[in-house]
């Protein structure tokens, strides 16, 4: 009589690094459970080590944090492990971050540019179509006057942070 053993896996690391994941990130367990469509148990189970996932769980979990499958397993992260990394990643993102919205200032800007010539070159047809003035040209020109220094000190910050950057 043969008794059937049964071949028990080694133990991973993937608790211990989805813990560390998830925490470095700053999301709790039911919202990762919900992204990944699983449930908070889940979550507990695995980051305790009491379970490991099923392949197709693994590999979403390892796409969501953007790990290869190979060190979320073999690896075992810990503040030392990854601050070098997570510094460089982060940088990268605050500099995608800042560039994102550099460029939706420029287009922004860009955009106000046009309109306010538009609205000049209006003004300078009425005025030369009228005799005399209009009870509001005082304030159109004050209102003009201000845009333009609006938009002359954004294209100014536009152009020291495009000089900083060749830097």
């Amino acid at each position: 009589m043969q008794i059937k053993t049964k071949n028990i896996p080694l133990p991973t690391s993937f608790g211990k690094n989805l813990r560390y994941l998830r925490r470095v990130k700053g999301i709790s367990q039911a919202k990762l459970a919900t992204e990944l469509g699983l449930k908070r148990n889940n979550i507990t189970s695995y980051e305790s080590g009491i379970v490991e996932p099923k392949a197709t769980t693994f590999l979403k979990v390892c796409t969501y944090f953007d790990i290869e499958p190979e060190v979320m397993l073999q690896s075992t992260y810990t503040e030392s492990s990854l601050s070098k990394a997570n510094e460089n990643n982060q940088r990268g993102i605050i500099k995608d971050y800042i560039a994102g919205y550099l460029t939706e200032f420029i287009v922004y800007t860009n955009e106000l540019t046009k309109i306010h010539e538009g609205y000049q070159q209006f003004q300078e047809l009425r005025t030369t179509s009228v005799n005399t003035p209009l009870p509001y040209h005082k304030a159109w020109r004050d209102m003009m006057s201000l845009i333009k220094f609006y938009l002359n000190t954004n294209w100014s910050f536009i152009q020291s942070f495009s000089n900083n950057e060749e830097e």
